[in-house]
C-alpha cells in the first residue's frame, strides 16, 4: 500500500509541476501577443529617441515630421541634430538622403522609400525643408 501512496504523491507533484509550467507558458504567450499588438510602434520608438533634441519633431500616428520651427532662416543645431537622428534611426539610405538634400525650390517636393519606411519632403524659401517619415 505504501508503494501506491508514494507513486500517488510523485504523480501529484508531477501534475502540479506540469500545470504550473503550463500557466507560466500561457502568461508569457499572452504578454508577448499583447506587447506585439499594443506596444510602441517603430515610429514611437524613433520619436522617443530623437525628440530629446527638441528640434521640431512631431508625431502623428505612424508619421514623424521634421520641420524647422523658425523656418528656412533659422537653421538651429537642435533641428539639425533631430533630423540627423531621424535619418539614422530609420536607416534612410544615402541615395534617398542625397535626393532630399538636393531638393531645391525648383523641384519643391519629392519622396522615397526604403525597408520599412517611406518619406516625403518639401522645400521652399519660407519653411525650409519639411520631412515626413512614415513606418510601412
Amino acid at each position: 500500500m505504501s508503494n501506491f501512496a508514494d507513486k500517488s504523491s510523485v504523480n501529484r507533484k508531477l501534475l502540479f509541476a506540469v500545470i504550473g509550467l503550463s500557466i507560466v507558458l500561457v502568461v508569457v504567450a499572452v504578454v508577448f501577443v499583447a506587447s506585439t499588438f499594443f506596444g510602441d510602434s517603430r515610429s514611437d520608438d524613433v520619436f522617443a529617441t530623437c525628440s530629446e533634441a527638441q528640434g521640431g519633431l512631431t508625431l502623428d500616428g505612424e508619421t514623424i515630421t521634421s520641420s524647422n520651427p523658425g523656418g528656412a532662416g533659422e537653421r538651429g543645431t537642435a533641428y539639425t541634430r533631430a533630423r540627423g537622428c531621424l535619418l539614422a534611426e530609420t536607416g534612410m539610405p544615402p541615395s534617398v538622403e542625397d535626393r532630399m538634400m538636393w531638393t531645391g525650390t525648383d523641384v519643391g517636393k519629392d519622396d522615397g522609400q526604403w525597408e520599412g519606411w517611406k518619406a516625403s519632403w518639401t522645400y521652399d524659401l519660407d519653411d525650409g525643408l519639411v520631412l515626413s517619415v512614415t513606418a510601412d
